[in-house]
């Protein structure tokens, strides 16, 4: 009776680590060279702010801030069979998001160690902030926006009289 006890405790033991998802932590140099080799079936998550996120960020990642209300409902809404790529500013809020994200059922996540701090000091790619929309939009920086590789929507507000 005793060994089917211990049986079933390293069975069930064996069983959550086998369905635990993996959880890399890189450098920026080692990020940067996994993002380029995984380019098929992934998301790149910027956690911070929409102000961290608007003045730069790693080209093609998407903003869900952390602290944000959203955030669980915008995780859930990813893709889970994803390679999924988190930075912050330091990564102290991809570290206090990966508790959550790891219930989530994502079979790879890996963490940017040290941040966003870390991939600028290394002087890797990062979308400048001439790149955000203006707040006047003209047709030279319209047609710039229309030359990145990334859905351009345009909004024009006119107000009825």
């Amino acid at each position: 009776m005793k060994n089917a006890l211990i049986l079933l405790m390293l069975t069930t033991t064996l069983g959550f680590w086998w369905f635990w998802p993996v959880t890399e932590e890189l450098g920026p140099q080692e990020f940067a060279e996994k993002l380029t080799s995984t380019r098929d079936n992934l998301v790149l998550v910027d956690l911070r702010t929409e102000a961290e996120y608007a003045e730069t960020h790693i080209p093609g990642a998407l903003n869900i801030a952390y602290g944000s209300p959203t955030f669980k409902w915008r995780i859930d809404e990813l893709d889970s069979s994803s390679a999924l790529f988190l930075y912050c500013n330091n990564g102290v809020r991809s570290m206090k998001a990966i508790d959550y994200i790891n219930t989530q059922g994502f079979s790879s996540v890996t963490l940017l160690k040290g941040g966003f701090s870390a991939w600028r000091k290394e002087k890797l790619a990062q979308t400048p902030a001439d790149l955000v929309p203006p707040a006047v939009l003209t047709e030279e920086s319209f047609n710039r926006l229309l030359d990145l590789e990334r859905l351009v929507i345009v909004y024009f507000y006119v107000p009825w009289s």
